[in-house]
C-alpha cells in the first residue's frame, strides 16, 4: 500500500513539474508574440551590475510598492503594480525596441544612485523623492525618463536632437491638472551632465528643508523647470501627446466608449493613473485583468490594443 501511495506522489509531482514547464514556455512565447494578450513583464535589474552600457535608454518609473513608503499611511502594506499599469509599460517596451529599458522603484534606487540614499531620506513627500529621483539619473546616465502612467501609441520623435545636448520635451502642461502655461517635465530626454537636469537637481535639494507640501500644491518643480528653459534655451520641444480637438484626454474621455480610436495621431497618451487611483467612479479599472481590459470597449482599451496589436 505505501508502494504504491509513493507512485502516486511521484506521479503526481511529474505532473506538476510538466505543467510549470508549459506555463514557463508560454511565458517565454508571450514575450516574443506581441500579438498575444499575456504580455510578460518580468523587468528587472541585474543583480551585480544595475549600470547601463548602451548609450539608448529608458528609464521607466514605477510605484510599485509605494505604500511602504513614510508619506503614506499604511506603511508595511505591499501594492503590488496593477495590470493596466503593465499595459502601459509594454507599450513603451513595443514602440522603443532598440532602446535599453529599466524599470524603476523604490526597490532598487539605491543600486541606481546609492549616493543619493541620504538625500532620499530627507524627503517627507512622494513629489519630492520622485523628482529627485528623476534628475539624479539623468544627470547620471542620461536617456529618456518616462513614468508607467504614459501609453505610447508610436515611437518617440526628436530624440536625435538629445546628441546635440539639448534637452528634449514632448508636450506642453495639461493646464487642467498643472496651474502652469509652460513644458511638461514628465516626460523628458538628455544626455548625462546636462544643464538643465543639474540645476534643477541642486534646487531640488535645496527644497528638502522647506514646506515640501507647499511644493506640490504650487507644482514648484515644473515652474522652475519652466524658468530654466527660458533662461538656458538649450532645449527642443516637440507636442506629441495626444488631444482631442483643442484639448488634452480627460480620465472621462479614457472611460467613454463613443471616443473613435483612429482620432489617435500622436504618440504619446496619459492614462491619468493618479487621478483612477482616487477616484472611486474610475478605481475599478485597477483591478481588471489585461484580458478584461483589452476587450472592454472603453477608449483606454481602444487605445491599447492600438498601441499593442498594429
Amino acid at each position: 500500500m505505501e508502494t504504491l501511495v509513493a507512485i502516486i506522489l511521484v506521479i503526481i509531482m511529474i505532473i506538476y513539474d510538466s505543467n510549470l514547464v508549459e506555463t514557463f514556455k508560454k511565458k517565454i512565447e508571450n514575450f516574443s508574440n506581441p500579438t498575444n494578450n499575456e504580455l510578460n513583464l518580468n523587468l528587472t535589474l541585474p543583480e551585480k551590475n544595475p549600470l547601463i552600457i548602451n548609450t539608448n535608454k529608458v528609464w521607466i518609473f514605477s510605484r510599485t510598492e509605494y505604500s511602504s513608503r513614510k508619506w503614506t499611511n499604511n506603511v508595511n502594506e505591499k501594492q503590488p503594480i496593477p495590470e493596466i499599469e503593465e499595459l502601459c509599460i509594454a507599450t513603451i517596451f513595443k514602440h522603443m525596441p532598440s532602446y535599453n529599458i529599466q524599470i524603476v522603484n523604490v526597490n532598487n534606487i539605491e543600486k541606481l544612485i546609492p549616493e543619493y540614499a541620504d538625500i532620499l531620506s530627507l524627503c517627507n513627500s512622494f513629489y519630492l523623492y520622485y523628482n529627485l529621483i528623476k534628475y539624479a539619473i539623468l544627470n547620471k546616465y542620461g536617456g529618456i525618463w518616462i513614468p508607467s502612467n504614459y501609453i505610447l501609441t508610436k515611437p518617440l520623435s526628436c530624440i536625435d536632437k538629445c546628441n546635440h545636448d539639448k534637452l528634449i520635451t514632448f508636450s506642453k502642461n495639461n493646464n487642467q491638472l498643472v496651474d502652469n502655461y509652460g513644458l511638461s517635465d514628465d516626460i523628458i530626454c538628455c544626455k548625462r551632465d546636462n544643464l538643465i537636469v543639474k540645476e534643477m537637481l541642486c534646487f531640488i535639494k535645496r527644497q528638502l528643508n522647506s514646506f515640501q507640501n507647499e511644493l506640490i500644491f504650487k507644482k514648484q518643480v515644473n515652474k522652475y523647470f519652466n524658468t530654466i528653459l527660458n533662461r538656458y534655451k538649450h532645449h527642443h520641444t516637440d507636442q506629441q501627446q495626444l488631444m482631442l480637438g483643442n484639448k488634452y484626454i480627460t480620465v472621462s474621455d479614457l472611460f467613454s466608449n463613443e471616443i473613435d480610436v483612429e482620432l489617435i495621431n500622436h504618440a504619446i497618451v496619459d492614462s491619468h493613473m493618479e487621478e483612477i487611483r482616487h477616484n472611486h467612479k474610475y478605481s475599478f479599472l485597477l483591478h481588471l485583468s489585461k484580458k478584461n481590459i483589452l476587450e472592454s470597449n472603453m477608449l483606454i482599451a481602444k487605445i491599447l490594443k492600438w498601441s499593442l496589436y498594429n
